[in-house]
């Protein structure tokens, strides 16, 4: 059984501890956690310029409008869908996140007071 400790090692093995397992899960756990502070970053500062953009007034041409419509509805064809969302904005916009609007309520809109940012 000793014979078989003594044998060499595979031509490429390296020695490598718990130690150093651990510091690249470590590593690996760091940079997922700084990816996802990075993506709520960017959806942060999305949800805050679509709440600066919502009380502007609209200024696209009918001809615009049209066009946007005709561009949507292709790209739903294309891609196998029967509908399309032609605007959107996030609950959190909502004081009842939403519930009046799912709920065809009348007056959601009273529940409009843009995203609340930490």
């Amino acid at each position: 059984m000793s014979e078989s400790r003594n044998l060499p090692k595979p031509a490429g093995a390296e020695v490598f501890s718990a130690a150093d397992i651990n510091r690249q899960m470590a590593e690996r756990e760091a940079a997922e956690a700084a990816d996802d502070l990075r993506h709520a970053k960017e959806q942060q500062d999305k949800q805050k310029a679509l709440a600066e953009e919502l009380p502007k007034p609209f200024d696209r041409s009918p001809d615009q409008l049209t066009q946007m419509v005709k561009q949507l509805v292709t790209h739903a064809a294309e891609h196998g869908q029967s509908e399309g969302q032609v605007y959107g904005f996030p609950s959190a916009m909502c004081s009842d996140r939403g519930r009046r609007i799912d709920d065809s309520e009348p007056n959601w809109e009273t529940t409009l007071e843009g995203p609340k940012f930490a």
